[in-house]
């Protein structure tokens, strides 16, 4: 687990944007960790449950497990670097190829995927026992659903 600064200031390393002879502003630190809840969120929105928590203010901890770091990072450096590019391109070839890879790996690790009910047959009993002369109620019905 780490700190939204701590993700934030690796990301900016990505891309050069802070270094310890020039690190982010207070300021940065805040637009950046904007970009970090949207890309969660919007990872979210797309079925990836990363177990995150929005952050607070920059210091507040992300609670992200220890595989999701470099893939969080990097997608994180690509997205600040719009905000950050001062009109230079910044993203190398080698941290967009590394950051679709790690995304690509949350997203077969972390995506839930919806199972939906069985759908049964009207031959399929309900349970064993006497149906007591209700012939249609030992059964399920045409096209039932079933709880899985």
């Amino acid at each position: 687990m780490s700190t939204g600064t701590a993700i934030i200031q690796d990301a900016g390393r990505k891309i050069g944007v802070h270094s310890k002879a020039s690190p982010m502003s207070p300021d940065d630190l805040v637009i950046a960790m904007g970009i970090l809840n949207s890309m969660v969120e919007e990872w979210l929105s797309r079925s990836i449950f990363l177990g995150t928590v929005p952050l607070e203010k920059p210091a507040d901890d992300l609670s992200e497990s220890i595989d999701m770091r470099n893939a969080i990072t990097n997608n994180l450096a690509i997205a600040m670097a719009a905000e950050f590019d001062n009109g230079k391109t910044i993203v190398s070839g080698t941290l967009a190829a590394n950051a679709a890879k790690s995304l690509d790996f949350l997203e077969k690790v972390y995506r839930k995927i919806p199972i939906p009910n069985k759908v049964v047959s009207s031959t399929l009993p309900r349970g064993a026992g006497s149906d007591r002369g209700f012939r249609s109620r030992a059964f399920f019905g045409k096209d039932a659903t079933v709880k899985n």
